[in-house]
């Protein structure tokens, strides 16, 4: 038997987009950009800064609506993704291009 503990839980519309986001993004975790053609590489950036514009205003909206959580963990303010994050229950891991040193850098 699964603990539903580990399960994600998406009985919102909200968290299942997020859980469905993830697990596609799962699936490409190892494939390496490298063998995209260049318009290819082009249409990636754009869609992928667009997802980022979309997922930062999820983001925004949903920590706007989380005073009720601040208030059930005891938090002092609202800084939900410092204090929801570090929960021990999450498994948050840095990219592995980060960890080994190796993401893009500038300047």
């Amino acid at each position: 038997m699964t603990d539903q503990a580990d399960q994600p839980q998406t009985d919102h519309p909200i968290l299942g987009a997020v859980a469905a986001a993830g697990e596609s993004l799962k699936g490409v975790r190892d494939v390496q950009p490298v063998f995209m053609a260049a318009d290819q590489k082009v249409t990636a950036v754009c869609e992928i800064t667009a997802l980022e514009a979309m997922l930062a205003e999820l983001k925004l909206r949903v920590l706007a609506a989380c005073g009720d959580a601040a208030e059930e963990t005891g938090a002092r303010d609202v800084s939900v993704s410092i204090w929801l994050c570090k929960r021990p229950d999450r498994n948050f891991r840095l990219p592995r291009a980060v960890v080994r040193g190796s993401a893009v850098r500038t300047g």
